[in-house]
């Protein structure tokens, strides 16, 4: 049992795409000194908001705060019209190349951003990071490409975005990284496939009650360095029961290597936490064919877990669908 309160736990692991993940659990705090500078090129394709400064201290008084204050659910904005963007219309919905954070920089992964939908009708809000100072990348019906769906004129002007995700290169139409929904996160692994999400915490998946979602509600992305395969990510997670303030360092070399670090908020009594959790996709593999009546040899967005344990060992788990 997990009762309110403020635990600096520090999670900290290394994810390289779905086949290697390990983490640490300790009580030791941390601190972190944020000095990340973003280009005038970068501002030229987005529309952004006043300069506040930021630092990770100023994150975690966020998530204290919020902690100290009921819990408030959100509320879609134009739930008419945006429960409306099924599967079908929102892959008509492409955020436009040239209006991507840092599309002209020497930095090597611009930044492309989510629309929301029926799926993802939350908007999270998303700030640049210029020299400690963090500016709102503002909502522009401009910077997307509505597919002949005529959506653009019956949304907001201030609707927002449902994540982001970080291109291969300026040239690709391919991503690495993406944050989307609750405290969903992904990477591709070596073959530049996505198999899992990850999450950023998990309450109560298995408990008497029923379970959480708490989301990432505020992210703050720092410019990677030119020639520097790393983008630095910072989150504000709330919840009903707890909230957040995350650090993720992301490096794309073979596959992606991930350090991730939350320091938590407790509102109420929690009855099951889950540090660093993996999600997946699984219908049947190789190893349990013969209860399928699919044709398809195998059917999964994953097939196991690899684990490298803190002793050296590496043991895989093949994936199973029980009755």
């Amino acid at each position: 049992m997990f009762p309110p309160g403020r635990y600096k736990l520090v999670v900290k692991h290394k994810m390289s795409g779905i086949s290697r993940r390990r983490f640490v659990l300790t009580g030791v705090p941390f601190t972190l000194a944020l000095s990340n500078i973003v280009s005038g090129s970068a501002a030229a394709q987005a529309r952004l908001g006043a300069p506040e400064l930021f630092d990770f201290n100023s994150l975690l008084e966020m998530a204290k705060g919020l902690a100290a204050k009921p819990y408030v659910a959100p509320k879609a904005p134009a739930p008419d019209v945006v429960s409306k963007i099924d599967f079908d219309v929102a892959q008509k919905i492409k955020f436009r190349a040239d209006k991507a954070l840092w599309a002209d920089d020497p930095a090597p992964f611009p930044i492309r951003l989510f629309h929301v939908d029926k799926f993802n009708p939350l908007p999270v809000r998303i700030n640049l990071l210029t020299g400690g100072k963090a500016q709102r990348v503002l909502y522009s019906a401009e910077d997307f490409d509505y597919g002949g769906t005529g959506l653009e004129a019956k949304l907001p002007p201030d609707l927002g975005f449902s994540g982001f995700r970080v291109m291969d290169s300026a040239k690709a139409d391919t991503d690495w990284l993406a944050f989307q929904g609750a405290s969903y996160f992904r990477s591709s692994g070596e073959q530049n496939q996505y198999g899992g999400s990850a999450r950023g915490i998990a309450v109560n998946t298995v408990a008497a009650s029923k379970e959480e979602f708490p989301r990432f509600v505020e992210f703050w992305i720092a410019e990677p360095e030119p020639d520097t395969p790393t983008i630095t990510i910072y989150a504000l997670l709330d919840g009903p029961s707890l909230t957040g303030a995350y650090q993720f360092i992301a490096t794309k070399k073979t596959g992606t290597i991930m350090d991730s670090r939350a320091e938590l908020f407790v509102r109420s009594d929690i009855a099951l936490l889950g540090i660093a959790p993996l999600t997946s996709m699984y219908w049947f593999g190789e190893n349990d064919r013969q209860y399928a009546s699919d044709w398809r040899p195998e059917i999964h967005d994953s097939d196991g877990l690899a684990l490298w344990t803190g002793k050296g060992e590496r043991i895989w788990r093949p994936l199973i669908d029980p009755p």
